[in-house]
């Protein structure tokens, strides 16, 4: 965050030099960032990612804890997103770029419009177990198998993976349209707990 604001007619956001003692000129401030074990922006604040950090909507991080994301707009995923859990809230759409990498190791949970994740070319993604509430469609496709863990609510869903698909204990699906999963094997409603609702049901599996 920048380490200090002034306010002087049309200037906005900016810092003093006082390096080697003395003021020498005006800059823009800019936001500084180390090598932090997470990053949070702020939830319930006007913080706006494309003006203060990744620059036209395009959200990268590397993370060995919580990568935590509130972006007052749709939020493109790109290059790579790894970190051990992550959250992103955002006021439109939510989807990932052509050749990203989207790597977590335990939950990811998406609030949107909407979500497409894992259909763009050349991706990878792969996630501990997944959440998300949008009011539109929600698409996943995974590289490995895919966990359904606390709320999944969505106006429509679609779950492709190259695994088993399941719902851990006590997780709640709420489908208002159709369901779609497509994997190696589906196991859905049967965790200790759960609630699954689904407007309709669609499935292909390989599995025998």
């Amino acid at each position: 965050m920048p380490t200090s604001k002034r306010r002087h007619g049309r200037r906005h956001n900016q810092e003093k030099d006082t390096s080697a003692g003395r003021s020498s000129c005006w800059q823009t401030a800019r936001p500084r960032f180390s090598t932090p074990t997470s990053i949070t922006i702020p939830f319930g604040t006007s913080w706006n990612t494309r003006h203060y950090a990744w620059g036209s909507s395009r959200l990268s991080a590397n993370t060995t804890g919580a990568a935590e994301l509130s972006e007052d707009n749709s939020t493109l995923i790109a290059n790579t997103v790894q970190s051990n859990s992550l959250r992103i809230v955002s006021s439109g759409s939510i989807t990932n770029a052509a050749n990203s990498t989207v790597s977590v190791t335990n939950n990811a949970a998406f609030t949107g419009t909407s979500l497409n994740l894992g259909f763009a070319s050349g991706d990878n993604v792969q996630l501990g177990s997944f959440s998300a509430s949008t009011t539109g469609a929600a698409e996943l496709s995974e590289d490995g198998g895919t966990l359904i863990a606390n709320t999944l609510q969505a106006n429509s869903l679609r779950i492709v993976s190259t695994g088993a698909i399941t719902n851990a204990a006590n997780s709640t699906i709420n489908v208002t349209n159709n369901a779609s999963f497509t994997g190696v094997s589906l196991n859905l409603g049967f965790a200790n707990g759960d609630n699954v609702q689904l407007g309709s049901f669609s499935s292909n599996t390989t599995a025998t």
